[in-house]
């Protein structure tokens, strides 16, 4: 079932609730208020559901190199998407997170996006180049990491989701 709705306004009332999992893939950053959404995420949740949730991050290099450049500036896709209306780190997503009575319990780090920069990483300087990603994003993800990836549980102590049945 499709239901078209504001997600500014969190999730709408007709959506349902007692979800296994929701899936906030690149939405966050569209929001003015990415707080009142992943709030109300969390309460859509069944007990011991999860939120798998990306996120940009502003605090790669590209961003900071351009910025320090002086040359800020809105891209058509990517960290610096001229639609995104919040920015956001590890540290400052996190803090939004709790915030919103949830708490990481997995994160991922993505690199480049090779195949939307049109470089074929199968061989030659692209493989090589790939590999460099890799090594970076993993020896330090908060300069290197093109993206996070979260999932995100209820925190136990304030369970907004938990069943009181049983």
């Amino acid at each position: 079932r499709f239901i078209r709705a504001d997600l500014e306004r969190g999730l709408p009332d007709d959506a349902g609730d007692r979800y296994d999992t929701v899936l906030a893939a690149d939405i966050i950053e569209h929001l003015r208020n990415p707080l009142r959404t992943l709030t109300s995420m969390a309460e859509r949740l069944k007990p011991g559901g999860t939120i798998i949730a990306s996120v940009p991050n502003i605090g790669h290099w590209y961003p900071r190199f351009r910025t320090a450049a002086g040359l800020f500036d809105y891209d058509q896709r990517g960290i610096l998407d001229d639609t995104h209306v919040r920015f956001f780190t590890r540290r400052s997503f996190l803090r939004v997170v709790r915030e919103a009575g949830l708490v990481p319990v997995a994160t991922q780090h993505t690199g480049l996006p090779f195949d939307a920069l049109k470089i074929s990483t199968s061989r030659g300087v692209g493989r090589l180049l790939a590999s460099i990603d890799r090594t970076l994003v993993r020896l330090w993800p908060t300069m290197f990491a093109y993206q996070f990836v979260f999932e995100l549980h209820v925190n136990p102590a304030l369970d907004v989701a938990t069943d009181p049945v049983g």
